[in-house]
């Protein structure tokens, strides 16, 4: 039986996801192309022991900070894309299959010096083979995109977070954002007060000032220098030691099954998974964590509250299979029952 407590926590988690619809949120970061090659096994090839498959279906999906994207739109916040595009098909692509989201557009920068990031999967299947993955091709800038495209970028962002809700900086190690587009990002975010994400894979260092950090178990564990962590309290401490670096409020640390971690200074929350059954993939859970903790922010929660709504969506996504995003329905569902 739930107290009058539960059931206020309850209402008041619903009430923030009701708030967020048609909150502008920039979204800022490395723009993937997830392209999907489908092809059927015709035969074994004579010039070597590999399969000859024939083309049947292609498909571009939005990944890395695309997805992030993804997921704010279909959560009906206002979203606008900020990033760096090559002049080809598969940037082509990419801008089409986030315009069919509602999502703004104008501040993506194109490039003829380098291709889209695109990360290419070829998969095979046969009526009695079931559809595997069989090789990947990427298409990543070796050395990140040309410095006057990414000064570009950053100069055109500048001009409208002042109307921004809230701003989330996604990146993937693929070289959209540096050390100097980044400060820039976060000093203006920071002039106009507005409420900043960082979510990096191999770079957090370059975040200072940035309002709030996510970070998974591992990343966190590369910022301390080892492999993972022995103990709880060495993950607190990492965590506390990274917020205080970077001069943040918070820091979400996501913990797979375990949950979330909020570290705040001298306040620490463990919030755990509700339900962990039937978890299918993980792939893409980081970006709907972080597109809802930041959507939850915008529509005034706490820290730790937006963390409690973030983990429930990561929760849904995971019994998806697939870079996958939910609704608005879905998400208030899980609350209701779990909450």
């Amino acid at each position: 039986m739930e107290d009058d407590g539960d059931m206020r926590m309850k209402e008041k988690l619903v009430k923030l996801i009701s708030k967020w619809h048609d909150k502008r949120v920039l979204v800022v970061g490395d723009l993937t192309a997830d392209i999907y090659l489908d092809g059927h096994i015709a035969r074994i090839s004579r010039e070597a022991p590999v399969l000859v498959l024939e083309p049947t279906e292609e498909k571009t999906l939005l990944g890395a900070a695309a997805n992030v994207i993804h997921n704010g739109a279909v959560l009906g916040a206002r979203i606008f894309a900020g990033g760096i595009i090559g002049e080809d098909s598969a940037g082509e692509q990419l801008v089409s299959e986030m315009c069919k989201f509602g999502v703004n557009t104008e501040f993506i920068v194109k490039t003829p010096l380098e291709h889209t990031i695109s990360k290419q999967r070829i998969m095979a299947w046969d009526h009695a083979v079931v559809r595997q993955h069989i090789v990947r091709i990427d298409r990543v800038p070796k050395n990140g995109f040309p410095k006057n495209e990414a000064f570009e970028l950053a100069k055109m962002i500048t001009k409208i977070i002042p109307n921004m809700d809230v701003v989330i900086l996604s990146d993937y190690g693929n070289g959209t954002l540096n050390n100097s587009s980044a400060c820039t990002i976060i000093d203006e975010c920071n002039k106009y007060r507005i409420p900043s994400f960082v979510d990096s894979r191999y770079a957090i260092t370059n975040y200072s000032n940035i309002s709030y950090i996510k970070q998974n178990e591992s990343e966190l564990a590369a910022f301390a220098g080892v492999e993972e962590f022995a103990e709880k309290e060495d993950l607190i401490v990492a965590g506390e030691k990274l917020r205080v670096q970077l001069n943040a409020k918070a820091a979400l640390i996501s913990l797979g099954t375990e949950g979330v971690m909020v570290i705040q200074e001298k306040v620490v929350d463990h919030i755990p998974v509700r339900d962990k059954s039937e978890i299918y993939d993980v792939n893409g859970a980081g970006d709907t964590l972080t597109m809802v903790a930041a959507l939850a922010i915008s529509a005034g929660a706490n820290i730790v509250d937006a963390a409690k709504i973030a983990n429930y969506a990561a929760g849904v996504v995971v019994r998806k299979m697939g870079t996958a995003t939910l609704t608005v329905e879905e998400l208030r569902t899980v609350i209701e029952q779990f909450e």
